[in-house]
Order: C-alpha cells, then structure tokens, then sequence
C-alpha cells in the first residue's frame, strides 16, 4: 500500500468527433487482433476492430457530419416535451440530457451545460484508475485484498446494494471492483481507494480532459457531456486497451440498478450503465435529491451514448423520468431503423 493512500473522499462528495488515432493506436493493437469493420453513414465512415461484444475500439476515421437520417431535432422536441410535462406535475424539478450516437458525430443535448454532484457515477473512473494501474501490472486484479473495517464510515446510500462482502474477510481486488461497480458499494470502494495515491486518480481525469478534482474541493460538480467522455472512451477502447475497456464495459452492463436507462429499452438489449444518486439539504432545510444514469445502450447496428440527470423531491418519479427518457430515445431510434433499413430492434450487443 502505497505511504498516502488514495481514500475517495465519501463518493457522495465527489464527483469531437473521433478521438485522435494518436492516442488510440498504441493501446489496442495489442494481444489479439479481429478484422477490422467499417462502418459508414451518409457522409463518412468509421473503421472499427470488430471482435469484441462491448467495445468497438476506433482505428480510422473520416469525420462526418450528424447523418441526417437521425432526425435528431425531432427528438430533442420529444424530449424537451417529455422533461416539461414531468416539471410541470412536480415530478422533477431539472433535467439534463446529453445523446451521441457512437458511429457519427450525431450529437443532442438539452441543459447540458447545467451541473450536479456525480455522486456513484464517480465510480467508473475510479474503475479507470484500477484498470489503467492493471495495464501496467498485469498480476494487481489478482492481489488479495482485506475487506475491513475501516470503510464503515461510507455515506448512507439511498440506493443501497443487494449483496454485501464480509467485513475482515480477503478477496481479490477483481472481486471488490466487481462489488464497487456492480453493487454500487460504496464500502468497496472505499476499501479500493485505500491501495491507491490521490495523484493516480486525479490524473485520469487530466488525461482526459476533464476537471480535476481537488481535496479541498469537497465535491466535483460535472455536466452531462463532461461525464459522458467516460463511456466514450471505454466504447472506442482509445484511453484503456481493448481487453481492459471490455472488462469494464461487461461490469457495467451488470449494474443492479434497472429502474432508470434499462427500464427503458426492451429486455434483451445490454446496456452498459452506471448510475449516482445523492440527497441533500438547501439552506431553508429543504431536502433535494438528485438521481443520474448514463450508458451505452446497445441498439442493434447503431448503438448511442444516454446520459441523464435529474433534481427532484422523490426517488420513484425520478426513477420514472429516467426511465421515460430512455423509452423516447429507444423508439426514436426504432422509427429510424425501420424507415431506413427495416432493421431487426431486438437483441443483445
């Protein structure tokens, strides 16, 4: 264990186009190599490895503009009518969308540029920190690990996990980030954090682009769009490799949490997700809660990025508006594929 270990501040407390082939090839044109796919749109193409079941790691790329097949204005009017009608019957009080469809350069937002506390999401990029680590370590997954009491001072969690490890007990460190990001536990979490210096977390959001989160900030305020850069990269594999960025992808389509993006697509469509939820107090004593969920949702042959926050006074008609959004991208997409191509809708990635 390193001499200043990395304890996540209580996770309720923190928070282009095609990326440039610089930074993509040195990473996953390692180990196996699957024949590459192309995949074009109405004004460019994008050439993927194929291979994979969650990931399409991003080889080359001609950047095009939104496909207009998309009709992705249509959508944002749906949506905003969707986040309006909710506001009105007090069912939230904000909401904020950010979509990319992941083989163009199609995207939408709506209050994108409004922040929340992240709260769990923050999880993932403590996963990045773990499996980045891992690259360069290939035995760390395997290192046992005592689950112990020290963690037991984590937040209460409103959404709390089904399964629980037992306090004093070693398990692999695989086996605690499954728990951290499966579960959403925030005790495994904590647990993690302890093996690893502040330095190596805050650096991946600076290789990212993203801003840093600091010991004296107490929180990280992040936007929609901001947060979204997680899932792309896993998805185009272009900051961890390929094997890495599918490990990571495969726990997150594991996520216990189904009432928000997966309520909202068919049953047998993986998506791969994670969600934050936080409550807290204003100064005149009211409480507020703020419930988010963002993913890849894997849309036969046009797979695209969700992200949602939402503010509001109750869990379940947040959990409703999650879902709602989902359901309205979901259909949009559906009308797309049968007008265009006539395309099967249903199936696992």
């Amino acid at each position: 264990m390193p001499d200043k270990a990395f304890r996540p501040p209580t996770l309720i407390a923190l928070s282009g186009a095609c990326l440039a082939l610089g930074m993509v090839a040195g990473f996953f044109l390692r180990g196996r190599q699957p024949e590459p796919a192309t995949v074009p749109d109405s004004t460019g193409t994008t050439t993927r490895l194929a291979g994979y079941r969650y990931v399409r790691p991003l080889l080359e790329c001609d950047v095009s503009a939104a496909p207009a097949r998309l009709h992705l204005e249509q959508l944002r009017d749906e949506l905003r009518s969707a986040v309006a009608r909710a506001t009105s019957l007090g069912h939230l009080t904000h909401a904020s969308i950010y979509l990319r469809d992941l083989d163009s350069t199609a995207t939408l937002g709506i209050h994108e540029t409004e922040v929340f506390s992240p709260a769990s999401l923050l999880k993932v990029p403590v996963m990045f920190m773990v499996f980045k680590a891992a690259e360069r370590d290939p035995a760390l997954l395997d290192r046992p690990v005592l689950f112990d009491t020290r963690a037991e001072d984590t937040l209460h969690q409103n959404i709390p996990p089904t399964t629980s490890l037992t306090y004093g007990q070693q398990y692999p460190l695989r086996v605690l980030l499954e728990q951290m990001i499966v579960e959403s536990d925030n005790r495994a979490m904590e647990v993690v954090g302890e093996h690893f210096t502040p330095a190596l977390y805050v650096k991946t959001f600076e290789e990212l682009g993203l801003p840093t989160p600091t010991p004296s900030q107490g929180d990280l305020p992040m936007t929609v769009e901001q947060y979204a850069s997680f899932f792309r990269v896993l998805y185009n594999a272009s900051y961890l490799g390929a094997e890495a960025s599918e490990r990571a992808l495969e726990l997150l389509s594991r996520v216990r949490f189904v009432q928000g993006l997966v309520a909202g697509v068919p049953a047998q469509v993986g998506v791969a997700h994670k969600f934050g939820e936080r409550r807290h107090q204003t100064p005149d004593g009211k409480f507020v809660n703020q419930l988010h969920d963002c993913g890849v949702v894997y849309f036969p042959g046009q797979p695209y990025l969700l992200c949602v926050m939402t503010r509001g006074d109750e869990w379940g008609p947040l959990q409703a508006a999650l879902a709602e959004i989902s359901r309205i991208t979901w259909r949009h997409y559906e009308g797309v594929a049968k007008r265009a191509q006539g395309v099967a809708v249903s199936g696992a990635p």
